[in-house]
């Protein structure tokens, strides 16, 4: 009775999140292994439309109580939650669609598209939960944000380390590029926490500095292959936004940081150790 009670809840949210997921599969297919750029598009908009449409219609059968009238000083950010439900995943399917184009044929993207698929399922109860104005089940389902910029840091350092590895005299662009990408995930995260201040900017641009130099030194050396030093600096990243968090919320220490730099000095010996 109760599984089929939960099954007939989620039913619709697995449906959509494995088709989603499907989706990106089939386009990565299309475009790298049968080389259809039409067909690619194709299943690109199908993609695109399958998202637009879950959205869509939830949004018709909203509660009541949950009021959009585009006024930024309400309970309800717009803009914040138009950025968060559709343009970030948008964003997290071009990066996956990159990864895709130097991993199709690695077992790493079978993991990465069930880790996406897990991902588009939390969001959808996430934003059922947000249009049913069930605060609880949102809440719980928050983190859900962090993990997309998680992920798209992953596939984007790997399609940057990649990239680098093809033409390397474009190393410090990419380098470039990583720092770029660092600090506007940073600022993403310090924004769903309302924590954009110029102390935290400072930090983040510290972080992303620091990610940038990494990224330039694993390259000067070619120890490790791309996918090792995307898992390294993805480590990197997440323990650097986690200092940032426990700064901004005044929960910092110096066992903390002991701690932290000792992991992340870990997770690089173990990256070079593991080539």
């Amino acid at each position: 009775m109760f599984l089929s009670k939960l099954t007939k809840k989620y039913f619709r949210t697995f449906f959509y999140s494995l088709s989603v997921t499907l989706g990106i599969y089939i386009a990565l297919q299309e475009l790298h292994q049968n080389q259809s750029i039409n067909r690619f598009i194709l299943f690109s908009l199908l993609v695109l439309f399958i998202y637009v449409v879950e959205i869509f219609s939830h949004w018709r059968t909203k509660s009541s109580k949950v009021e959009i009238n585009l006024d930024f000083d309400d309970e309800i950010n717009e803009l914040s939650h138009l950025f968060h439900k559709l343009i970030l995943p948008i964003g997290l399917y071009f990066s996956i669609v990159g990864f895709g184009f130097y991993n199709l044929r690695s077992s790493s993207l079978v993991f990465l598209l069930i880790a996406v698929f897990i991902t588009f399922f939390v969001l959808f109860v996430n934003i059922r939960a947000f249009f049913d104005h069930k605060l609880r089940a949102q809440d719980k389902t928050h983190y859900v944000y962090d993990l997309i910029k998680f992920l798209i840091f992953f596939c984007l350092a790997d399609v940057f380390s990649n990239a680098a590895n093809n033409f390397t005299n474009n190393l410090v662009l990419y380098a470039a590029s990583m720092i770029a990408v660092t600090f506007s995930l940073i600022v993403l995260m310090l924004w769903r926490y309302d924590k954009v201040h110029l102390y935290s900017l400072v930090y983040g641009s510290i972080a992303s500095v620091f990610i940038g130099i990494i990224f330039f030194l694993y390259h000067i050396d070619r120890v490790v292959n791309s996918l090792q030093i995307s898992l390294g600096l993805f480590f990197i990243f997440y323990l650097t936004s986690a200092i940032i968090h426990h700064l901004v919320m005044k929960t910092f220490s110096r066992g903390v940081l002991t701690e932290y730099v000792l992991v992340i000095l870990i997770v690089i010996a173990v990256t070079y150790g593991i080539a």
